[in-house]
């Protein structure tokens, strides 16, 4: 059983702890005094208190030990609860006492080796702690057993560390890895619930790269065919969704404006797509094309919980933030015609994440991540079904 140990430094090594009530009735009490001595342990005594006429605790008439005759007996009786109370109560002093005396106030949580003690005061501490170390399948089951709330507050509090430890890393590896699509796809593939991030629906990956045309949708090696980076399923629909990656260095619109004089802005300058875009906007309209061709085959043959009835495209690709403010206006036109697939730049997704996750003060990398208007990329038309080009 936890209790509290409230310690005072009187001099060096030495803390005296509150009066502790071991017995009372209406008119006496019994109470124990006690000091911890540092290196040494527990000096006490017992004392019998009567209540006064004011209704407080004074000392009754007393032997004082050392001045009295040899023959003189004083008893102070003790029941057995009394006893456990006093046994208990040296238990929790010398464990303090076991930690050393420190100077000064101090209120000491005692419990039991295996309990996990937990104060308003101290919670945010605990949970740091406990996150820190490395504690066995054991150590987690009795804590969900006894303490579930604060097992399910230390997973959650794991979770969000992780992810905010992985999203800078994100950050970090677009200046590094800006031209690298390998990279990418390997950190999509170890952490998918970014790409979840990525869809205006609930969306959960299949797996990585996956053939969506051919005899099967395992390896690519002497299979030919079609395949996506990443398959995921609309969890409220249950139609199979594709994703393809690029890298953030991937060049979004053409340097030259296809309207309009360079250098210039206003509504009549126009940017075309860069052939980087178009292509991948091309590729991921092929990888479900055929998927929705070789369906009954492929993808049902090894996933009988999906359907081609509402299926969709990710495309991720570029920096946002790079592009010219007409560029931008462009890009955004241009996407916001594609239906049934998004194309989401890095930039984008990673301020989506750091929306998500709470980070501090947050700027999304594009004001339109916010808006509702005709150039909102996360917006989508009411969309036919693709099951109408079979």
């Amino acid at each position: 059983m936890a209790d509290h140990v409230e310690t005072q430094s009187v001099a060096r090594g030495v803390a005296e702890v509150p009066p502790a009530l071991i017995a009372e009735t209406a008119t006496t009490r019994t109470i124990f005094e006690a000091k911890i001595i540092d290196g040494h342990g527990i000096d006490g005594a017992l004392k019998r208190q009567k209540r006064d006429e004011n209704g407080g605790w004074s000392d009754l008439n007393g032997v004082n030990f050392r001045n009295a005759d040899p023959d003189t007996v004083v008893s102070i009786p003790l029941k057995t609860s009394d006893v456990r109370k006093l046994y208990d109560l040296l238990s929790r002093l010398y464990a303090v006492q076991n930690k050393g005396v420190l100077p000064g106030s101090h209120d000491y949580v005692v419990a039991g080796k295996d309990e996990i003690i937990v104060t308003n005061e101290n919670l945010a501490q605990v949970i740091q702690e406990l996150i820190d170390e490395n504690h066995s399948q054991e150590f987690w089951d009795t804590l969900v057993a006894n303490q579930a709330d604060l097992a399910m507050r230390l997973a959650e509090s794991q979770i969000q560390r992780n992810r905010m430890r992985i999203i800078k890393q994100f950050e970090q590896d677009m200046q590094f890895y800006g031209d690298n699509e390998k990279h990418w796809q390997d950190f999509f593939g170890e952490h998918p619930w970014i790409l979840q991030s990525a869809f205006a629906f609930t969306a959960f990956q299949l797996r990585g790269e996956t053939y969506v045309g051919g005899k099967s949708c395992v390896g690519r090696n002497g299979q030919g065919g079609v395949a996506t980076d990443f398959l995921f399923r609309d969890e409220s629909t249950q139609s199979f969704a594709v994703v393809d990656i690029k890298t953030p260095d991937t060049e979004l619109m053409a340097k030259r404006p296809y309207r309009g004089k360079d250098g210039t802005s206003g509504p009549n300058v126009v940017y075309p797509a860069s052939g980087h875009l178009s292509g991948g906007v091309i590729q991921v309209r092929t990888q479900i094309s055929e998927a929705i061709r070789s369906f009954e085959v492929v993808l049902h043959n090894s996933y009988p919980e999906l359907n081609r009835v509402h299926p969709h495209g990710v495309l991720v690709a570029g920096n946002y933030d790079k592009l010219e403010e007409e560029q931008k206006r462009s890009f955004n036109h241009f996407r916001r015609g594609l239906f049934g697939l998004t194309v989401i730049t890095f930039d984008e997704l990673l301020g989506r994440l750091k929306q998500l996750y709470t980070f501090e003060e947050h700027e999304p990398p594009s004001a339109q991540l916010n808006k509702s208007s005709e150039d909102n990329p996360w917006a989508g038309p009411d969309e036919d079904s693709w099951a109408s080009s079979l």
